[in-house]
């Protein structure tokens, strides 16, 4: 049986470096959410294998409102974290996030240098095979974590500092001032998917604010062609309930809204914020002709308004309650 040995061990290698890497990942991830929360960040969710712990602002319970609470969600292997300014300036969390990647450095080439160690010394064929792979995953985590450190000091401009510096001007200046070009007009080759999500939804928001038409089709239809395998589950949530909504109002395609509803559809019910009760709204109103559910649904998103959410913009709150109080005189003249 010895010539089934390698085919094992190196399956098994295989194994143990997806696993190296998921692991390192999410530890990396914690120290960096402990290390900013703690220098006055405040961490809103983080979200790891079936776990995610985050802040609810929007329970059906006061009381649990402002607290921490752990949920049961889809499987994800890479963890996924949402960390607000909270008391700090954009520059003061620019430079602590750079700060932690340095901390974080000397753990993992530790952590790669011991699992080498272990790998050399072992004297099991499976237990060595199985260190290899460790070994090999710390070995790549690594590099990318020395990559991702060179990347952020260096000159070269990639999608997403264009679309941060992006964002910052629309926090500073105001939406109007913000100039976001079609990304077809942007120099950024390279840039993965989910780059090209953050700076489509950034340039999607601008033109449902300002109410332009023909950029929000163009922005909804160059969503829809991203590779929705490239990216985080947060982020396919996020994306198919924009798409539910472009699809259920703007177009009135009922085939294509409730596809993308029925690709994130326990997300979309769950979502209780001012703006997932309006997506939710128009498309019980728009495709189910669900008129009592899309009226619970604006009325719920009318008094999630008055929750204070610092993710949210005066620009975008004030834009989610004209679509609100649109579609519940659209109800009421209706009934």
């Amino acid at each position: 049986m010895e010539y089934l040995e390698l085919p094992v061990g190196f399956f098994l290698g295989i194994f143990a470096c997806l696993i190296a890497i998921s692991v390192l990942l999410f530890i990396t991830a914690l120290i960096s959410v402990l290390f900013l929360v703690s220098q006055g960040a405040e961490c809103r969710h983080f979200h790891y294998l079936i776990f995610k712990v985050e802040k609810e602002l929007y329970s059906e319970d006061p009381e649990k409102n402002g607290h921490y609470v752990l949920k049961k969600k889809k499987y994800t292997g890479f963890p996924n974290f949402l960390v607000l300014r909270g008391k700090l300036s954009y520059e003061e969390m620019v430079k602590k996030d750079s700060f932690v990647s340095f901390l974080i450095f000397p753990f993992v080439a530790a952590l790669t240098a011991l699992m080498i160690y272990l790998t050399i010394i072992a004297g099991n064929f499976y237990l060595r095979m199985f260190l290899v792979g460790t070994s090999v995953g710390c070995c790549l985590y690594l590099l990318i974590h020395i990559k991702t450190i060179i990347d952020g000091r260096s000159d070269e401009t990639t999608l997403r500092k264009y679309t941060v510096k992006k964002t910052q001007e629309f926090l500073q200046a105001g939406l109007e001032a913000v100039d976001l070009p079609p990304l077809s007009e942007l120099s950024y080759e390279k840039a993965n998917d989910m780059e090209k999500l953050m700076y489509l939804n950034l340039r999607y928001v601008k033109a449902q604010i300002m109410n332009d038409l023909p950029v929000l089709a163009e922005c909804a239809h160059e969503i829809e062609n991203l590779n929705i395998n490239a990216l985080l589950l947060d982020y396919r949530f996020h994306r198919n309930a924009m798409l539910m909504d472009y699809y259920s109002f703007r177009e009135r395609n009922a085939l294509k809204a409730t596809e993308f509803y029925e690709a994130s559809k326990e997300e979309i019910e769950k979502d209780m914020d001012c703006n997932g009760r309006r997506k939710l709204a128009y498309y019980k109103y728009y495709v189910l002709h669900d008129v009592p559910g899309a009226k619970t649904c604006v009325e719920q998103g009318l008094e999630a308004l008055k929750v204070i959410d610092p993710s949210r913009t005066e620009a975008e709150l004030k834009f989610e309650e004209n679509m609100l109080l649109y579609l519940k005189g659209v109800i009421e003249n209706e009934t």
